[in-house]
């Protein structure tokens, strides 16, 4: 476990020390657009709101977000949807 974590933390500085340059890049060159994805699963909503505890297990959505931040202008956009959406496919 702790040479997995020194490999991520390896990863990471790695990964910072080549999107640095990229972005300054970015804040002088105007056609030049230097961005960060990120898609995350969110935790996952129970919609609609109930006090069944049958109603509560077979209602959970699971919910994901895609940002994308443009590291240059510091302006970002978050798009969000369920999983029935885009053939995601739904748990039950």
């Amino acid at each position: 476990m702790k040479e997995k974590m020194e490999d991520h933390l390896k990863n990471k500085m790695q990964s910072r020390k080549l999107k640095e340059p990229e972005k300054i890049r970015g804040q002088n060159d105007h056609t030049v657009n230097v961005s960060c994805f990120d898609l995350h699963v969110q935790q996952v909503l129970t919609p609609p709101y109930s006090m069944s505890s049958q109603l509560y297990y077979r209602r959970k959505l699971a919910t994901y977000n895609l940002t994308v931040f443009d590291l240059a202008r510091k302006y970002g956009h978050s798009y969000m949807w369920h999983e029935g959406v885009a053939k995601r496919g739904s748990r039950w």
